[in-house]
């Protein structure tokens, strides 16, 4: 739990999508959970015995506390952006993997699909006004 803690960190993530090993890279793998910032604060509090302890981590491993791959909610890369938004809001995920088949093949953050929504509004609203004005 402490490498995925520094993961996280290093590269200022909230999640991490646990895998099985990597046999050759740049090859999809079957994704085996997901290790958020919540599954983390759950450890912190559980493991706290109010004492001060400085290693409460110990030696805890990531499959104790991740969710595990059969309650893992995720979507396809043809999901409608929209639908993607809606299931996050409405599970409260900020982090959803992608897969393709048993397969992982990314992740999406909610800031991700918020820009890209953004984005299409943005070129949406240009589209619009270079009809309305003639100009396109």
């Amino acid at each position: 739990m402490q490498h995925a803690l520094r993961k996280m960190f290093i590269h200022n993530i909230g999640s991490l999508l646990v895998v099985e090993e990597v046999q050759q890279a740049d090859r999809p793998c079957k994704p085996l959970g997901i290790i958020t910032e919540r599954d983390l604060i759950r450890l912190l509090i559980s493991r706290n015995t109010g004492g001060g302890d400085s290693n409460i981590l110990g030696n805890v491993r990531v499959q104790e506390f991740m969710t595990r791959a059969n309650a893992l909610i995720s979507a396809t890369p043809e999901t409608d952006l929209a639908a993607v938004l809606e299931l996050m809001a409405s599970r409260r995920l900020r982090h959803l993997p992608i897969v393709r088949g048993e397969y992982a093949i990314g992740m999406v953050s909610v800031g991700d699909v918020v820009r890209k929504l953004i984005e299409e509004s943005r070129e949406e609203a240009a589209a619009l006004k270079e009809y309305i004005s003639g100009t396109y």
